[in-house]
């Protein structure tokens, strides 16, 4: 399924702003790069 079908992503898009998206996925892409880097 493509992403603009994906109700979780329209479910998203609905209550954050571009901004906001940006920060949470970039806040969890950092929290897994400490993860994979944690010994």
């Amino acid at each position: 399924t493509s992403e603009v079908d994906n109700p979780t992503q329209m479910w998203l898009k609905s209550r954050f702003t571009l901004l906001e998206e940006a920060q949470f996925t970039g806040i969890r892409i950092t929290l897994y790069d400490i993860s994979d880097a944690a010994p």
